[in-house]
């Protein structure tokens, strides 16, 4: 994570090449998804029981509803779940 470097290319075109201060994990390390488990593990707290639930990883979120048909848990996601994470 030392003497790291980057530029920035587009067509024919490229910056010079700066030294990186501070510049964290390398893209692509296989620590990354743990860390943010951990930093993020809270992120999303919504329980899960039987009537739906929400989960969330990175830049993913996603919450279901179970109801007795697609209406009712159409009336359920705008009435409730949008206004939470609005």
């Amino acid at each position: 994570m030392s003497d790291r470097h980057a530029n920035i290319g587009f067509d024919n075109f490229r910056t010079e090449t700066e030294p990186l201060a501070n510049a964290g994990l390398a893209q692509g390390s296989p620590l990354s998804p743990i860390l943010f488990a951990f930093f993020n593990a809270d992120l999303v707290d919504q329980p899960v029981d039987s009537h739906g639930g929400a989960s969330a990883f990175i830049d993913d979120y996603f919450r279901w509803r179970v109801g007795r048909s697609a209406e009712e848990n159409l009336v359920k996601i705008q009435s409730e779940d949008i206004t939470r994470i609005e």
